[in-house]
């Protein structure tokens, strides 16, 4: 799906509390200019079970992972969005390159929370 409003129609057509979404920043800045407001409008409806912390440059049809703060998404206001609707589920940052090593020997790494992002608190 490509759009926020595809999203919202899913969770609308099919009203459930086991039907929500692995919001990966990543690809949800590429439907918003907004981010913050998307994560509050699903995780006011309890929709977010996973958070996938990336960020990317470009449009839908070509786009290139980058780093957390060489791309459109403000981490930080994504971040507070986050703890505000009050979030306790896992995050999963992502670094978008693999500085020569070999895929699986990345680190694949979830955080709790409370852990990630204690200065939120």
């Amino acid at each position: 799906m490509r759009s926020v409003d595809n999203f919202q129609h899913l969770f609308d057509i099919v009203p459930t509390t086991v039907n929500g979404i692995i919001l990966c920043q990543g690809n949800f800045t590429l439907m918003t200019d907004d981010l913050p407001t998307v994560i509050r409008h699903f995780g006011n409806q309890q929709k977010i079970f996973f958070v996938h912390l990336r960020d990317v440059i470009g449009q839908p049809e070509k786009f290139q992972e980058t780093f957390h703060d060489n791309g459109k998404t403000g981490m930080h206001a994504c971040l507070e969005a986050h703890r505000d609707i009050g979030f306790d589920g896992s995050l999963r940052p992502r670094s978008c390159t693999n500085y020569g090593w070999r895929r699986q020997r990345q680190a694949k790494l979830f955080f709790n929370w409370s852990t990630f992002c204690p200065w939120l608190y």
